[in-house]
């Protein structure tokens, strides 16, 4: 029986782009989450067509069936997509976005193109990976910080029960 105790913290170092997509490869923690009923397999690790894409990042804002314009804001703020008008994207007015409006406004942003950096019409693992970290890296100074990784973290990827 200890009669006092301490308390340890750990400060990890920044991570580069290498680093982070390390936790995107084959068995990572993105395999374990059951997308299978949406139409992904990733036994043979990520890999997305245009429509794949979309509805995945759409999935990761969002468990809902629609989102809300203040889930949009944060989204566009946090993904650096400046000069977004939200009435571009709410195309029927009803002040939610269905999958189908996010996927049409995300199209327009070509962001698939720009992740699909192969052009081979498919983000693959290391493009996905390295997709996320430049968007996440706020300050883009080429490393994920605690702060950048978590709060990123949290907001699309830990309401799956990624760990």
């Amino acid at each position: 029986m200890a009669k006092d105790s301490v308390t340890l913290t750990v400060h990890a170092p920044d991570l580069n782009k290498t680093e982070f997509a390390n936790a995107f490869q084959k068995s990572s923690f993105y395999s374990f989450v059951d997308w299978g009923w949406f139409g992904f397999d990733f036994t043979n690790g990520i890999e997305f067509n245009e429509k794949q894409f979309s509805d995945g990042v759409f999935m990761m804002m969002n468990v809902e069936s629609s989102i809300p314009k203040d889930q949009w804001e944060k989204f566009v703020k946090d993904f650096r997509f400046e000069k977004q008008a939200w009435t571009t994207w709410d195309e029927d007015g009803n002040d939610v976005l269905t999958i189908e409006e996010f996927r049409s406004g995300l199209g327009r942003l070509d962001l698939f193109d720009e992740w699909d950096l192969n052009d081979d019409g498919l983000v693959k693992e290391a493009e996905f990976a390295a997709g996320i970290f430049d968007r996440w890296d706020r300050n883009r100074n080429k490393l994920l910080s605690r702060d950048e990784y978590f709060d990123m973290y949290y907001t699309y990827l830990a309401l799956w029960g990624v760990k």
